[in-house]
């Protein structure tokens, strides 16, 4: 039985609250317009995006190590330019990057990502069952993406729920099941008792007996964000989730 623990990083329209005493910045936007699905593009074929930035900028394409592919651009404010991708880009990815011309100016994001590789049809993707990397919250009909099935954000009757996990199932998606609640769930402010562990240890090897056939699991649900609103409090959070991962390490290799 392979399990995993999975941190969850907040990304795109996802927002938190600041203290008050934070000054927040001012960034400034830049807008990528591409028509291609998923911004993955056929190897071999020079592709084009559009960019509207707020203010003045330049932009260049850079590889997965910052390699630059091409001689930087000058972007004026609210200017709507053509870009055009290196020639016969091979597969691989390739990031947009941008840069302020003023040092005053902050911007939103630096770098815009795109793939270049062969297109795909949902029925094309290609799952790989032992591999630990998989998207949880996905476009189901994403082919170049494989994922996990987790939640899906809202209340359904079972026959509803049936259909959805069916439907996800058959385009590839494995199911991740989530631990959570007692007695996983401990006292962070204070170490984690023997006992406590103990009872981990029985309910989660009963769980793995029961369920032969599941690849990963997920300890705990979104633990990072709690820990987040509580560090001054949570003094003993990190030790005690190493000890309950190796208890449920031991379950499982015991099954």
């Amino acid at each position: 039985v392979l399990m995993c623990t999975i941190s969850l990083l907040a990304l795109g329209n996802w927002a938190f609250a600041a203290d008050e005493s934070e000054t927040q910045p001012n960034y400034t936007k830049i807008a990528v317009n591409d028509s291609a699905p998923y911004h993955v593009h056929a190897p071999g074929k020079q592709f084009s995006v559009e960019v509207i930035p707020d203010a003045d900028v330049k932009c260049q394409w850079k590889d997965f190590r910052g390699k630059a592919l091409t001689e930087p651009v000058l972007l004026k404010a609210s200017e709507r330019r053509t870009i055009q991708s290196p020639e016969k880009p091979e597969v691989g990815y390739y990031g947009l990057v941008f840069e302020a011309v003023k040092p005053d100016v902050d911007l939103e994001r630096k770098e815009f990502g795109f793939a270049v590789m062969p297109l795909l049809s949902v029925s094309d993707r290609h799952l790989e069952p032992d591999s630990p990397f998989a998207m949880i919250h996905a476009d189901i009909k994403d082919p170049y993406l494989t994922g996990w099935i987790k939640t899906l954000g809202a209340r359904f009757d079972p026959d509803r729920w049936r259909a959805l996990i069916k439907e996800r199932r058959q385009v590839g998606l494995l199911e991740l099941p989530l631990v959570t609640g007692k007695p996983w769930e401990t006292d962070s402010t204070k170490p984690v008792s023997t006992e406590e562990l103990d009872a981990l240890y029985k309910k989660m090897k009963e769980v793995f007996q029961a369920e032969h056939s599941v690849l990963f699991w997920e300890l705990g649900i979104e633990e990072n964000l709690r820990w987040r609103r509580n560090r001054d409090k949570w003094t003993h959070y990190w030790s005690n989730l190493a000890k309950k991962f190796q208890i449920v390490r031991r379950a499982a290799n015991e099954v």
